[in-house]
């Protein structure tokens, strides 16, 4: 456990770094980045399966829920540039344990191999997981323990899953909107008071706004997420374009406050799960 915590393995892994690797690892890090997930889960969500696109995205933000509040608890620094080298520190600001890059990529490939079913999809996943685990070595951001602990977390969070999806699969949603929209916004609370950090507000933002969306999109718009290649392109292309200009524009106009992190990352996540279907509504081309 100690020669986990210690910059060996860092240094290790780092004696083959040059400009190439940088990229590439940088590229693979990239797959754990906030940004990544606000691309690749609309996208499932508008064009492939929107229910399965919905529990991913829960699972995730409950996921990097969990990994903010571990990390404010053990409050572990990550390395020290003077000690290895940090290649892509804009990739690692706050405390180190556990790995939010492992822990999310654990979460989301996982489940995408668990819905898909097939063995090449587990070889995939794991094929990811490890590589962005790796990553985050070689790139000087955090300690081996951190990358490990972030796959163990990640797995026991995707073994509740899997029990939970054996045995409550996503149906639709009950007709009692009012009582559901209540009670996200209460849990939201309740989140929001256990933990209201940065990067908890915009998780806590996010989930409500997905689920509340999820709930209106379930009952009075039905949309279809299925359609010909090119309408596929133009919905995800004006739907991205539309979710990182809220991202960007509202933080401009909004003041640096946990609220206002709170209000934009909702928008963000109303945007995904009832915006696009609301203007792309029925378009079965």
């Amino acid at each position: 456990m100690e020669y986990l915590s210690s910059p060996d393995i860092i240094l290790f892994i780092q004696q083959i770094a040059n400009p190439v690797l940088d990229w590439f690892f940088i590229a693979v890090t990239f797959l754990g980045n906030e940004e990544f997930y606000l691309i690749a889960v609309p996208i499932l969500y508008w064009c492939v399966d929107k229910k399965f696109a919905f529990k991913l995205g829960v699972l995730f933000l409950l996921s990097a829920y969990v990994n903010d509040l571990l990390k404010g608890i053990f409050q572990t620094p990550r390395p020290d540039p003077a000690v290895v080298r940090v290649i892509y520190p804009e990739s690692g600001g706050g405390y180190a344990f556990p790995s939010g890059h492992s822990q999310g990529a654990t979460v989301f490939w996982g489940t995408i191999a668990w819905q898909l079913k097939r063995t090449w999809g587990w070889i995939l996943a794991l094929i990811l997981i490890i590589a962005v685990g790796v990553s985050r070595l070689y790139l000087g951001v955090h300690w081996p323990i951190d990358v490990v602990g972030g796959w163990a977390i990640g797995a026991v969070i995707l073994g509740l899953y899997f029990i939970y999806d054996t045995t409550h699969p996503v149906r639709g949603i009950s007709p009692k909107t009012i009582p559901l929209i209540i009670i996200v916004i209460a849990l939201s609370a309740v989140l929001f008071f256990i933990n209201a950090d940065d990067t908890a507000v915009r998780v806590i933002g996010t989930l409500a706004g997905m689920s509340i969306g999820f709930i209106i999109e379930e009952e009075y718009i039905f949309f279809e997420p299925k359609s010909v290649w090119w309408y596929q392109i133009v919905k995800v292309v004006a739907g991205i374009a539309v979710v990182f200009a809220i991202k960007v524009l509202v933080k401009m106009l909004l003041p640096d406050a946990p609220v206002s992190n709170l209000v934009r990352y909702f928008i963000i996540g109303f945007w995904i799960t009832a915006g696009v279907p609301f203007f792309f509504k029925g378009r079965k081309l």
